[in-house]
């Protein structure tokens, strides 16, 4: 049997679903991954380019197999398959689990364990495309690295620094620039919840991480202290990484 998986087409729901999807692929032939997004295609073709079983596909369900969407709170139309649907009303298990963080719930809310997020995230680093982007941005001998989307955003040092905000095509291969920099100053996003999985599984150095957790302005995004509880930012949390440093203003 094949299995459809569909998710809400952004890059961190892309990279929180990807234990999921690893974890899901073990009982299927084929796994197919259903974007909207063109621009996304590429970025998990990488992400999964070491499972030959796995592909992704501008397009909607259909035919003999599975689907598995993790879309919650949500409802859909069910496809036009020949296979059963899985989705946060018709789980995959009746087992409940907590979480307190976006990327777990979409393991949670299908039945799935929320601790194959972290234990079965996997990356195959592309290291000839991690050297092209270090010797495109030639950086000076001592160079932090921030994330921001706008001039300001962070309340850093401005001498030899290097944005990581929309730097490359696929942020994934900003990783070589990430290990040899002085200093990291991130904001919650996509490339930050990367870099967070990617030191989980010690696919790359524990080099200390500063996370301006008041950048982020938007209501459901913004986070005014260490008890603010917000399950995007949770995301970086839940398990904490001791090299991981929090600054609220």
């Amino acid at each position: 049997m094949n299995l459809t998986f569909q998710i809400y087409d952004a890059f961190g729901d892309w990279i929180s679903a990807n234990g999921l999807i690893r974890y899901l692929a073990e009982g299927y032939e084929t796994v197919t991954l259903i974007h909207d997004t063109p621009a996304v295609v590429p970025f998990t073709t990488d992400m999964f380019r070491d499972n030959p079983k796995i592909k992704a596909i501008v397009g909607t369900p259909s035919g003999d197999c599975d689907v598995v969407d993790a879309r919650v709170h949500e409802s859909y139309q069910t496809p036009n398959i020949l296979g059963r649907y899985f989705s946060s009303s018709n789980r995959l298990s009746d087992t409940q689990y907590p979480y307190s963080d976006n990327g777990s719930g979409f393991y949670a809310e299908l039945g799935v364990n929320p601790e194959h997020r972290t234990s079965d995230f996997y990356y195959m680093r592309d290291l000839k495309a991690e050297l092209d982007v270090f010797e495109m941005v030639d950086p000076p001998k001592d160079y932090s690295v921030i994330c921001e989307m706008y001039d300001g955003m962070l309340n850093v040092d401005r001498t030899n620094v290097i944005n990581l905000h929309r730097l490359t095509d696929n942020f994934a291969h900003t990783l070589k620039l990430i290990e040899n920099a002085k200093e990291v100053h991130l904001i919650e996003n996509s490339i930050s919840l990367f870099l967070y999985h990617m030191q989980m599984i010690d696919a790359i150095d524990s080099k200390p991480i500063t996370l301006h957790a008041y950048a982020r302005k938007e209501p459901h995004r913004r986070c005014d202290g260490p008890e603010c509880n917000n399950p995007y930012l949770n995301m970086l949390k839940c398990p904490h990484l001791h090299n991981w440093n929090f600054i609220w203003q």
